[in-house]
């Protein structure tokens, strides 16, 4: 396969080499009747410990059963 040499801007239009993005489905549920406190917790933690420990961002929504990308 021939290498094409693409300007910047249209690497940048396509997502691809360095501006290269990946990401992946998460997604979990709280048992029915979980405290909003606990939930809460759970979420926070998630956050501060697997997303910015990482230096990644998390975009999702839930209550009981959460979803979202990474």
């Amino acid at each position: 396969m021939a290498k094409v040499n693409r300007s910047r801007r249209l690497r940048k239009k396509l997502h691809i080499e360095e501006f290269k993005e990946l990401g992946f489905t998460v997604s979990w549920s709280f048992d029915e009747g979980t405290s909003e406190e606990t939930i809460d917790n759970v979420v926070d933690q998630f956050i501060i410990e697997a997303i910015q420990a990482n230096g990644l961002a998390y975009e999702g929504s839930g209550y009981l059963s959460w979803k979202g990308i990474v």
